[in-house]
């Protein structure tokens, strides 16, 4: 099955799906389309469990979404599955990537964070009032 790409926009991130395979012939046409998810002021999850096979070249698209991300200032995560597990090889691992087990756990600690943000700027708010 060629690799599918499916985005959807939630409360608290965009979550954008590959399913399938994907080949060292589709790697770039998959990074140009989940790439596109990557919005100013949207944390981002990118969700590969659902992938059966991939290319080496595929760790471009793990290197692009994590610069973009960096770019827009959004965070990030990462949800792996077996067939993407190979991808985090050698040159991959000197990044720090946000990998989660699941989008729910992505969601929630994007909800935590963001929780931990209000009420950090909570005081600061109630004394310039």
């Amino acid at each position: 099955m060629p690799a599918e790409v499916r985005a959807c926009s939630r409360h608290l991130a965009t979550v954008v799906s590959v399913r399938g395979e994907v080949t060292a012939a589709d790697v770039d046409a998959v990074v140009e389309q989940v790439r596109r998810f990557v919005l100013p002021d949207t944390a981002f999850v990118l969700d590969l469990s659902r992938l059966t096979d991939v290319a080496p070249e595929g760790a471009a698209l793990l290197t692009v979404i994590d610069d973009d991300c960096a770019a827009a200032g959004v965070e990030w995560a990462l949800v792996s599955g077996p067939a993407a597990e190979a991808l985090l090889d050698e040159p991959i691992r000197d990044r720090l990537l946000p990998l989660v087990k699941s989008v729910a756990d992505a969601l929630h600690d994007f909800a935590d964070a963001m929780t931990t943000r209000r009420s950090l700027l909570l005081p600061m708010l109630k004394r310039s009032a």
